[in-house]
C-alpha cells in the first residue's frame, strides 16, 4: 500500500483574515479550489494581520485549517 497525500479537488475554501491584535477571524473571499486541489487568487492587504485557509470539511476530512501568514502592510 503506498500513501501519499493528494489534493481534495473542486471544493470551496474560505480565505480569512485576522487584524493585528484582534482574536476573530473573518472571511474575505470563497474560492473554488481546481480539480488538483490548487488555489489561487489575489486580495490586497491593507493594514496588518494573519492571513490563512480554512476548509468547511467533509465527513471524513474534519474540517482543517492551514497555518497563517501575517503580512505586515507598509
Amino acid at each position: 500500500m503506498k500513501h501519499t497525500y493528494t489534493g481534495y479537488g473542486s471544493q470551496y475554501v474560505k480565505l480569512q483574515f485576522r487584524k493585528a491584535g484582534s482574536a476573530v477571524y473573518t472571511i474575505v473571499k470563497t474560492v473554488k479550489a481546481s480539480a488538483t486541489g490548487a488555489l489561487n487568487i489575489t486580495v490586497a492587504a491593507s493594514v496588518d494581520g494573519i492571513w490563512r485557509w480554512a476548509f468547511g470539511g467533509t465527513s471524513t476530512t474534519g474540517t482543517p485549517v492551514s497555518g497563517g501568514d501575517y503580512v505586515d502592510v507598509r
